[in-house]
């Protein structure tokens, strides 16, 4: 299993603010404003439903596509580490908020938020791959 935050900190003998620190700037990640935060989710989630909704369902074609389409879903979100798997599980499927979701986990809303970003920049960015597309609206999705 994957150590929480506190066993982290614990064994390195450091706070929780310089554990989140350390390890966001050890994977380039950058700290966003809540609205850019809430900005870049709705860019992922639109370019999704975007390409959810070019597929026509009443087409033997569309129904293969969308078939495909959730397997591959389903697939990529296996892949997740189980705590951004948690994440999302806890937000689009039990729709609990970023703080229900952090007192769930004993972790800081914040925290959340980088969870879920990373986790949606994930999902996006293996969704090109597997669709083989490369839209200009999706370069980068990696918080």
């Amino acid at each position: 299993r994957e150590p929480t935050d506190q066993e982290v900190c614990h064994k390195m003998n450091i706070d929780l603010d310089t554990c989140h620190r350390l390890r966001a700037e050890a994977n380039g990640a950058r700290q966003i404003s809540l609205d850019d935060y809430h900005s870049h989710v709705d860019t992922m989630e639109g370019i999704l439903r975007k390409t959810l909704n070019m597929i026509n369902p009443r087409t033997p074609e569309g129904l293969i596509h969308v078939k495909e389409v959730r397997e591959i879903l389903a697939e990529e979100i296996d892949d997740l580490s189980d705590r951004e798997r948690q994440v999302v599980s806890l937000y689009y499927l039990e729709e609990m908020t970023l703080k229900e979701i952090g007192a769930v986990l004993s972790i800081t809303e914040s925290r959340v938020s980088q969870i879920h970003a990373q986790a949606l920049g994930r999902l996006m960015n293996r969704l090109k791959v597997s669709f083989g597309t490369d839209s200009p609206d999706s370069d980068d999705y990696d918080v």
